[in-house]
């Protein structure tokens, strides 16, 4: 995987090592011990940046300008489905957030229901889920100026990597909406179009980082 520089970390870990070698054998015993923490620094922080790396890369990340909420979403692989069966299971973890200022913004979002579109390697569509008022892990979030809601979730593949997308419906609701479960009626469910929107989730990686 390239990285950042244009070479492969392991290539990196690998220069960072041949240099300290060849110090080794010009300097002997008088290379001293900072020279040798200054190598473990060096590796261990080539390994947090393929990690940053990986992660960036199965990350999307949204922003709905007009009403000034970001929506993020990151994944990970879990591991296999089964011993039997192929492919990987996948989690991932959706952020919103409201960005707007307290102090200055009314603005405030309810989560209606979502939809998504899970593709695996060979670009085939392997799941398809439409809640348009389904909420999401059983809640319909309420996000004031200022305000987050996060949420962890899975799906399985039948390859080892694959993409997803989809998007939120969402409402503009007034303020001092309260927070709301999946079987509530929602005041938001009767609003006019003009009130509801979609928030988009750009397409996201699912990965199994050792295949």
């Amino acid at each position: 995987m390239p990285s950042v520089t244009g070479f492969a970390p392991e290539d990196l870990e690998l220069a960072v090592k041949t240099g300290f070698r060849r110090s080794s054998e010009y300097f002997g015993d008088d290379l001293n011990l900072d020279a040798r923490k200054a190598q473990g620094m060096a590796i261990a922080a080539i390994r947090e940046l393929q990690m940053q790396m990986t992660l960036w890369e199965q990350t999307s990340v949204n922003y709905d300008e007009a009403r000034n909420i970001v929506c993020m979403a990151t994944s990970s692989c879990i591991g296999k489905v089964t011993a039997e069966k192929p492919g990987q299971f996948f989690g991932y973890r959706i952020r919103i957030e409201n960005r707007n200022d307290p102090s200055a913004s009314d603005t405030t979002v309810q989560l209606l229901g979502r939809t998504w579109d899970i593709y695996n390697a060979r670009k085939e569509k392997v799941s398809y889920i439409h809640a348009p008022q389904g909420g999401a892990v059983g809640h319909h979030p309420v996000l004031h100026p200022g305000e987050c809601f996060e949420y962890m979730s899975g799906t399985d593949l039948n390859t080892m990597h694959g993409t997803m997308c989809g998007y939120f419906n969402m409402a503009l609701v007034k303020k001092g909406t309260s927070y709301g479960q999946v079987g509530d009626s929602l005041d938001a469910f009767d609003l006019a179009e003009e009130f509801i929107f979609k928030l988009p989730v750009e397409p996201f990686q699912l990965a199994a980082t050792n295949a």
